[in-house]
């Protein structure tokens, strides 16, 4: 039985890489330029209302598209959610099916990314439903590395 265990993670973490493929060069890994400005200590909780859907978010120049949310915040404010890269947020398109006027909690790393503010988003809640997309120093479970998680 351990070695089915083994042999499913195994299997798991090499389907991930090949579906993959260069993707982990776009800009949107651990250790790109756009990463290095999540900031843990502007790690916060917020609520809003889903206003608008961006499927092709670009934070800095050279960077793959992405999956943002804008939201509306009890304060009146517009926030920009920074959710992740394209090929990795379609899978989760079902999961989280948000649209505009959907009632979200978001939690990540409020930062400005290009001259405007955004959250690098670290979990959302839709209803009961919760995704994680990065950890709570900033590492995204699509460059992941197992210590991390």
């Amino acid at each position: 039985m351990r070695r089915l265990g083994l042999t499913l993670i195994l299997a798991f973490l090499l389907a991930s890489a090949a579906l993959a493929g260069d993707a982990r060069l776009d800009g949107w890994q651990r250790d790109s330029p756009y990463n290095k400005h999540f900031n843990p200590k502007t790690v916060q909780t917020v609520r809003g209302t889903v206003v608008a859907l961006e499927r092709d978010l670009r934070p800095l120049p050279g960077m793959a598209s992405g999956f943002g949310v804008m939201i509306q915040t009890g304060d009146q404010e517009e926030l920009n959610l920074h959710i992740g890269p394209t090929w990795f947020t379609q899978n989760y398109r079902d999961d989280w099916k948000v649209q505009p006027g959907d009632e979200v909690e978001v939690r990540g790393s409020l930062v400005e990314v290009g001259g405007k503010k955004a959250m690098m988003v670290v979990w959302g809640r839709k209803g009961d439903h919760v995704m994680t997309v990065r950890n709570h120093e900033g590492a995204p479970v699509w460059d992941i590395k197992i210590e991390g998680f």
